[in-house]
């Protein structure tokens, strides 16, 4: 299970060393762990906050600025992989291996057709997006948009988190279910949850058709009930209103490209049990763009051996003999657009739904905790990302 390590190797690694140990300091007293959690959220610009432990609130935090359902952005996906589920339980939909072709004709005669439903959730469908969403919010019609793509690479063939293709699942459910997927959601979701309408919506493009890669405007009790639901494995009052079976193929990793990631969740794993390596494999890239001799000589020394976290910066500069050169090699690695090294996560600890702004809903299931945190956007809170909300989850000591 390898992926790019994203240019912590110095600056990134060394900030959630301090970060973690400050925690471990803070985590003495449960006063204090909670007041470190209103301090971040206070200084992030954070709207509200919620944790649950065994269904019961634990705590909560509001800034009252606002009064109405927040946009959950990219974290509504999450929640649209449910929707899917939905369908396959009830039999509307044959199954993730369903060809999308066979709602939607325009693919029928190309190679467009072999993309399936399991290639839209798990980022593999290889049509052409753009990294960013600005185009998408130009259209009028979000599915002519995406159906309207060509291929880029094989479907199947590589991983893309591909905003553009996922707009496309909402308008599959509704051809298999015959319900608009808000409407659909509110049935077999929301109504079950005890969640009024008061406490969310979709947002619709102008043709009508739900965003599929965002749209769900949510109160972060709502939000932190669907993570409920996930813990208590699709039962609610006693009834299982989502499979068990979808749950768990929905939580594990989706394809082989971005183990990290399963349909529309992210899966994350302790940090501390994460190992971070460089093998020939990855030598030989180098070798092919030419990364310097010097560079290479120097990393030798940790080639196929594997480090945790807490382990690895020390190592790595050992290998590169001081901080100045191990800058010069990141440095030359992402201008080469080369990864700085693969990593092995360790197990799956935490399934998580993350939006821009640092939407998050955080579900442990180990611990019986659900973390929610939400941020109203305005142009004075667009760069307020609480990045460390999940990990200062992970470190609460409750007893």
């Amino acid at each position: 299970m390898n992926k790019q390590i994203c240019q912590f190797c110095i600056g990134i690694l060394c900030f959630a060393f301090l970060a973690m140990t400050n925690l471990a300091i803070l985590a003495k007293q449960p006063g204090e762990r909670f007041s470190m959690l209103e301090n971040e959220a206070k200084f992030s610009n954070t709207d509200e906050l919620i944790i649950l432990r065994n269904g019961e609130t634990i705590f909560q935090y509001s800034s009252n600025r606002f009064k109405d359902p927040i946009c959950a952005m990219s974290a509504s996906k999450s929640v649209v992989a449910l929707a899917v589920g939905f369908a396959i339980d009830e039999g509307a939909l044959k199954g993730v291996d369903e060809q999308v072709s066979n709602f939607f004709s325009e693919w029928k005669d190309d190679k467009r057709n072999k993309i399936t439903v399991r290639h839209l959730l798990n980022h593999t469908s290889g049509i052409r997006a753009k990294k960013t969403t600005e185009d998408v919010y130009l259209q009028e019609n979000f599915v002519e948009h995406a159906l309207k793509a060509d291929l880029v690479s094989e479907p199947g063939a590589s991983f893309f988190y591909n905003n553009r293709a996922t707009n496309l699942i909402p308008a599959i459910v509704e051809k298999a279910t015959g319900k608009r997927m808000d409407v659909y959601l509110r049935e077999k979701l929301f109504q079950k949850l005890g969640v009024k309408d008061s406490d969310w919506f979709w947002k619709l493009d102008k043709t009508g058709n739900p965003y599929g890669m965002s749209g769900l405007y949510i109160r972060p009790l709502a939000l932190a009930m669907i993570g409920q639901l996930i813990l208590q494995d699709g039962k609610w009052d006693g009834n299982q209103i989502i499979s068990k079976k979808w749950l768990k193929e929905m939580l594990s990793p989706g394809q082989e490209y971005e183990p990290g990631c399963g349909y529309l969740w992210w899966l994350k794993s302790n940090p501390e049990e994460d190992q971070i390596y460089f093998d020939d494999s990855l030598i030989s890239i180098y070798k092919a763009n030419r990364v310097s001799e010097v560079h290479l000589k120097r990393l030798q020394s940790i080639v196929g051996k594997s480090f945790s976290r807490s382990e690895f910066k020390n190592k790595f500069l050992a290998a590169f003999g001081s901080k100045e050169n191990a800058q010069d090699f990141l440095n030359d690695i992402k201008r080469l657009g080369l990864p700085d090294g693969k990593l092995k996560q360790g197990p799956v600890s935490s399934y998580v739904a993350e939006g821009y702004l640092g939407q998050f809903l955080v579900v442990f299931p180990g611990k019986g905790i659900v973390g929610v945190r939400m941020l109203h956007y305005t142009s004075e809170t667009k760069n307020s990302n609480f990045l460390n909300f999940p990990e200062l989850v992970r470190n609460l000591q409750i007893d």
